[in-house]
């Protein structure tokens, strides 16, 4: 049994979705934790992710800044942020890039 088979969520610490798309398993992978490969994706459009900060490691950080279609700068503590609706338009965009890979 791999190891990805006995994981039990802490549902205070983790956040899991899931949802099937027709694109490599390692492309996935690579763009959730790739700051460069993540920026094109991850907010829905017209907002930009401008910048991204990722360490894997446990304890480590997941911090990006958003922008808005005016300009104006966020940066985001996703632990804090209850993004909900906005994790399928996110999947959206980054099956539509990797598809153009």
């Amino acid at each position: 049994m791999s190891n990805l088979n006995k994981f039990k969520p802490n549902p205070e610490l983790d956040l899991m979705f899931e949802r099937v798309v027709d694109v490599p398993p390692e492309l996935i992978w690579a763009a959730w934790t790739t700051p460069e490969k993540l920026k094109p994706w991850f907010c829905p459009l017209p907002w930009k992710t401008i910048d991204c900060e990722i360490d894997l490691r446990p304890g480590g950080i997941f911090h990006t800044v958003m922008q808005s279609p005016e300009g104006q700068t966020f940066p985001i503590k996703h632990e804090k942020m209850g993004f909900h609706e906005g994790w399928g338009t996110a999947l959206d965009q980054l099956v539509a890039m990797i598809k153009k890979m």
